[in-house]
Parts: C-alpha cells; structure tokens; sequence
C-alpha cells in the first residue's frame, strides 16, 4: 500500500483542505473512497480503516475537514461540507489513478458530510454507506422537539475543539517544502486567533462559537436547513446503504434519509440496517461483508444483487426466547421500512391503579376509551429541583449509565413522574415502528418541556428504557414559528417517541413514564408550574404502538445459523 500523506485539494474559494490517501502497489486506476472528518484524518484506526478496502482493490481518502486537522479555512459546523465535499468528490474522479468512480463511507460526522454533499450531484459520485446521520441536525441532534440537548452539544465540541486549534507540525520529512510551508501557516494562523479570542475574553473559538452560535438558533431557520437533507430528498440521486442504531442519538436521521431517498424513483436502490448500536463501533461481522459487497457492486460491478432482496435488515431486541438485555435479539430481513403489516394499536391513559409501580399516579394503558369522569394527573414542576428526573446516556455521546435497558425504577418512583401501565402481558407482543403519543395537557406556565419514556417492565418490577420522545408544548405546531401557550387552557400536543424493534415478552408491561424534564440531557424549562394531563372520554391521551403480528412475515436470520442468507453473502 501506498500513503501520500497531506496532499491539498483545492476548493471553489481557493481554500485548500488537507487528506491523506490510500493507494494500491500499482499503476492501475481504481474505484476512490472519500472520507471526510473533524477529527484528524491521522486518528487512530484510520490506517486500519484505509488498509480494508485498499486491499479490496480501492483507492482511499481521508480527508481534513475545513479548518480541522492541517485544512487551511475555518471550520463552521456542517456549513461548508456540501460545497466542499462535492468539490472533493469531482476532484477525485480527474486524478490519473481513478476509474471516475467515487463512492463515501462515512460514520456520524463522516456520514452526515456524505448526506449533505449528495444533492450537489457532483461529478462521479457513485454510492454511499453512511452509518448513525442525520436528516435534520436541528431535530436530529441540537433541537430535538424544539429543547436543546446539553450533554450531546457540550460534549461534542469539546471533541472538535483540539482538532481546530494550532497543531504540532508532521514529523515526516518526506512531505514537499510546500506542503511544510502550508501546514506551518495555518498552525500559526490558528495559533494567533486563539491568543486574540483570549485577550478579548472571547474564549476558545470553537468551544465558544459553536455551542452559542447553535444555541441561538433555537428555532427551525436558514441556519439549520443548510445542515439538513430532508428537503432535499428530489436532489438526492444516488444508491446508498444506510445503517442505523437503535439506540443512536442519530437514529431517526438515518431511516428519515432511507424513507425520504427510497421514495425518489431517480435515486437508485436504497439499503437500510438497523441494529441494537449505540453511537459508535459498529462490529457485526456480517455487517462488514454487506458493506463491502454494496460498495463492489456498484463501483465494481460485481455481480451481488441478491443484496437487494431484503433491502431492509432490522434486529428485532427480545425475538429469541432467552434475550436478557437491550442488545440481545434476531435480526429480521424484510421488503420495505415501515412494515406494511404493522397493525397500529391505540392505548389510552386510564386513572385506574395498576399495581405495579409506586409512582405519583400508578395509572393504566389501556384499550378502552376512558370515561368521562376520569381525574387529572399532575406534576408539580420547579426546574431548580435537584433532583430532575432524566438522563444523559441515552443516544448521547457524553457518558451515563442510564441507557436503553437501564432501570427507570428510580425517577419513577421520585415524586416528579407520571406512571401509565398496562396489565400483565398474557401473550409476546411485538412493537416495530414509529410511535406516536397524544397528550392532552395544561400548564400554568406559558411554556413547558414534555418528555416521554417507553419502558420495558419485568415481573421483578425493572422497568427498561426501551426508546423516548420530547417535545417543547410551544413547538407542538411549529418549530419554526413556536407559539407560547395559553396558561390553564386544554391543548393536545403530538410527541414524537422514536422507532423501536422490540419483542415484550408474556408476562411484561408495557410503561409510558411522563415528565417534565430530561436533566442533564436536555435543558430544563425555566417556568416553575403545576402541569396536568387529561384522560377522559373527551379528552383521550394515548399512545399508538405499531404492533407486528407473530409470525406475519420477513425471514428471520441468526448469525450464528448454518444457513448463508443467499448467493455470494457469506454471513459465517
């Protein structure tokens, strides 16, 4: 293998963005991976990375994103990538050692770059893989149901943060008295920046910068839509393989992207995985081989088509009969996401005790509508509690305990959680989709945060984080134009909890906890207030689970079968 390391690519401004590439031991020309990132295109693993599909007969290129690493410009936060990855891209495909053909590979801000760049069209752009993206960074990422997300923001940019300051200069004397010369500017550029920006007691420029730009930006504006590629699906012709986790801060970006690009008939197939994955590594075995045969047969034209009979793989969490965690399941091949079979199933909030949780309400999920002298439940809210109820593991990248398959027991039991279960399963019951909750509710705030958790509850009482849902009550309508609400009035508010893929077991409950914080997770609403939920026949708050019946379809594969899925894909 071959490294040419800080090679410049110039962009449409004049800027010039560093990469290091990857070539085969000879003079052949070769299908061409681009990689972008924020991270140092020196990271570790990226050597390894680089040698995998080098090996596999591709040229590979890990590239410095804007203002990171040695790229010359400042670097703005998703801003630049689409210009700046298409002009890579076309770059890419003139070189004497490229076929014409440029395929991304990219995972979370890798990915993200990918998706933003794809509606440019650029010239030899080919296929993608891009693993836990997103379709709207503000709803996926720093906004979601219109509240900011603290720990994944804070955390994140301490991230970046050293890889857009001044950096020691490369050890290898093999690099050009040029490129020396050019790395040794942009250190010493960066470096002068940060004396200023601390003399005036403006901070870290990243640090500072990202975290106040984005959190100004607190609506749905111009500035979020040029990070976003929901609205640009029409644009969007190219075949990709989406991989998701459940379990991923990102996770709804990418089956956004999978629907949104699926229903352009000019986009080419599209491919959607989603696995039991936090955000990060994504190490099943058989995931690496599908990756590998996608991008080959569309850069190679190898023959593995058989690909595209189930172009959705989903892992179904609790399908095998002795699953004991949030990452222990069967994955299921199937035709479309959503399922067409999904048989969505209204339960409604009920005062009715259930027994199983010594919360401020114990109420029940049930399928009857309840009647119309059922009490209102309410929480008692002060957001300088110490003890908000919430978390900060859960599809965060700051570190927490509190993740998928954690016990909620805790903040249930608080005093500052509402409690809605059903009674004891008599059967499996499996849900697989997109979940939709109905609050009718009131505050007397003019404002208020609405977060939702869907738990898993054992016969031993544990109940399970299985996915969430939040919503600020102002941006019920709009995130946009939000609108403050009108205190002590009845308002109905939708509230997003995201897809899920998992089997609830004979002899489990199913749990909705209600409150009104997720802290440290999300910020806290300002407006101490008492905040009620309706349930009666005039006022039905429910929830919609999307119910798959038992044995109704898809082809069940486990990993360890003796069976290979089909043709050429070797799973074992």
């Amino acid at each position: 293998m071959i490294i040419n390391e800080n090679v410049y690519i110039p962009m449409r401004d004049t800027t010039h963005l560093a990469a290091d590439i990857y070539l085969p031991n000879n003079n052949e020309k070769f299908p061409s991976i681009l990689i972008r990132s924020p991270y140092g295109k020196d990271r570790e693993g990226t050597l390894q990375g680089a040698s995998r599909w080098v090996k596999r007969g591709y040229v590979v290129v890990v590239q410095d994103c804007r203002g990171t690493g040695n790229s010359e410009g400042d670097y703005h936060y998703y801003l630049d990538d689409a210009d700046d990855g298409h002009d890579s891209v076309e770059w890419i495909s003139k070189t004497h050692w490229s076929n014409g053909k440029v395929g991304i590979v990219g995972t979370s801000y890798s990915a993200n770059a990918g998706y933003l760049l794809a509606p440019t069209q650029p010239n030899g752009l080919t296929a993608m893989i891009c693993a836990l993206g997103t379709s709207n960074n503000y709803l996926d990422g720093r906004w979601r149901g219109g509240v900011w997300h603290v720990a994944h923001a804070a955390h994140w940019a301490q991230l970046v943060e050293v890889n857009t300051g001044p950096k020691p200069l490369p050890k290898n004397s093999n690099l050009s008295s040029e490129t020396i010369d050019r790395i040794k500017k942009i250190t010493i550029e960066r470096a002068r920046k940060t004396v200023k920006r601390m003399q005036l007691g403006q901070g870290n420029p990243l640090a500072t910068d990202f975290l106040m730009e984005s959190y100004h930006h607190s609506k749905f504006d111009d500035y979020w839509k040029a990070q976003s590629i929901d609205d640009k699906y029409a644009h969007t012709v190219v075949p990709t393989l989406h991989i998701a986790g459940w379990y991923d801060q990102f996770q709804r970006g990418n089956l956004e992207n999978y629907k949104g690009m699926k229903n352009n008939p000019n986009a080419g197939p599209q491919m959607l995985i989603i696995g039991p994955w936090f955000h990060g590594k994504i190490d099943t075995p058989f995931i690496s081989q599908i990756e590998e045969q996608w991008l080959d047969y569309w850069m190679k034209d190898e023959n593995n088509s058989h690909l595209l009979e189930f172009p959705v793989k989903i892992f179904v969490v609790g399908a095998n009969p002795d699953s004991s965690g949030p990452q222990e399941g069967i994955w299921r091949f199937e035709k479309e996401w959503p399922l067409k079979r999904t048989e969505f199933k209204k339960f409604y909030l009920n005062e009715e005790k259930s027994g199983s949780v010594q919360s401020l309400n114990d109420g029940s999920l049930k399928i009857e509508i309840p009647n119309s002298s059922e009490k209102i439940d309410v929480i008692d809210y002060n957001p300088v509690n110490e003890n908000l109820p919430g978390n900060i593991g859960f599809r965060s990248l700051a570190i927490g305990a509190n993740n998928p398959g954690s016990n909620q027991l805790d903040d249930e039991v608080s005093g500052q959680v509402l409690t809605y279960s059903t009674s004891i399963l008599e059967e499996d019951l499996e849900i697989t989709g997109e979940v939709l909750v109905e609050l009718y509710i009131s505050s007397t705030a003019v404002d208020q945060v609405w977060a939702v958790n869907l738990t898993n509850v054992y016969p031993d009482g544990t109940s399970w984080l299985c996915s969430d849902g939040i919503l600020k009550a102002s941006h019920n309508n709009s995130h946009s134009n939000p609108t403050k609400l009108e205190p002590n009035q009845i308002h109905k508010l939708e509230i997003e909890i995201w897809p899920m893929s998992q089997v609830f077991k004979k002899g489990n409950r199913i749990r909705i906890d209600i409150m009104n914080a997720n802290f440290p997770k999300t910020e806290p609403c300002p407006y101490p207030s008492l905040n009620s939920i309706y349930h009666s026949k005039d006022y039905p708050s429910s929830i919609i689970l999307p119910v798959i019946p038992a044995n109704s379809g898809g082809k069940w594969f486990q990993e360890d079968s003796d069976e290979p899925f089909k043709g050429s894909l070797n799973y074992l």
